[in-house]
Formats: C-alpha cells, structure tokens, sequence
C-alpha cells in the first residue's frame, strides 16, 4: 500500500487534473491493449501440435521458464530477458486492469464528486496506490 496525497489550492486545479488523469488512463489502456493484441498473436502463431515445444512457451513464473528465458535480479529488481508470451499476455492484462480500476475511479469522481467540491478551497486528494481513495478540505468559516 502506498499512499500518495495531492493538494489542489481550488477546484478548477481540481477539475483539470481529475481530467487529463482520465484521458491519460484512456491513451494508456488503448496502448496496453494493443500490446496485448500483438502479444496474443505472437502466442497464437506458435507451433500447432508441437506440444513439447509449445509448453516452453507456457510457463508462468520463475520456475518453469524454458527456452531463451532469461532471470536475473539486481539490487532487489527481477530482470526477465525474452520473456515467454504467456508471461507477457499475464502481464499486460493485469496492468490494464489497474489502469482500467484507476480510471473508473477517477470517472466516478468526475460524476459524483466533482459538483460537490465546486466550492471548496484547499483540496487534498489522498491516493492508494494511485487510486483516489479519500478527499480533505477546510469548511469555510462565517
């Protein structure tokens, strides 16, 4: 869990950023797809009927990698060289999944939120592991 906070001195600030988050959520996932397409087909012109070679090409995780895979780990960070497709696909999906929660949180804010902070100074978006989970502002005084 990693928490992030962003201040926002008014709610156009607000607005604007809201916003371009979700039309970059969009560009994101219409880029993640599209490698996920091109990923999809290398896999499905793998050889038919070669069922030995083919399951090199199915493993999932470290263990089971076969062929030109290769594993290493620097400085706490796994590094996969020629990952096999099916690890690539996994991974692809599970990002534009994240993506996917992140923007409609983000369209919900939009929808729902977005009029009720119209007139509130000070905004402070607290974020969840980049998904906007709380909000905080000062009530104004009379």
């Amino acid at each position: 869990m990693a928490i992030n906070l962003l201040y926002f001195s008014n709610p156009k600030d607000f607005e604007g950023y809201v916003i371009q988050e979700i039309a970059d959520a969009k560009k994101t996932i219409l880029s993640y797809t599209e490698k996920l397409n091109n990923a999809s087909k290398r896999y499905e012109s793998l050889p038919k009927g070669d069922e030995k070679k083919k399951s090199k090409w199915t493993g999932s995780g470290g263990s089971d990698m076969l062929g030109n895979t290769k594993q290493q780990e620097v400085e706490g960070f796994k590094i996969l060289v020629n990952p096999t497709p099916n690890y690539e696909l996994s991974i692809l999906d599970e990002a534009i999944r994240a993506v996917q929660e992140r923007l409609e949180a983000l369209e919900k804010i939009e929808k729902h939120l977005m009029p009720s902070l119209q007139n509130r100074p000070n905004i402070t978006a607290i974020f969840d592991d980049g998904i906007p989970v709380a909000f905080m502002y000062g009530e104004e005084k009379h």
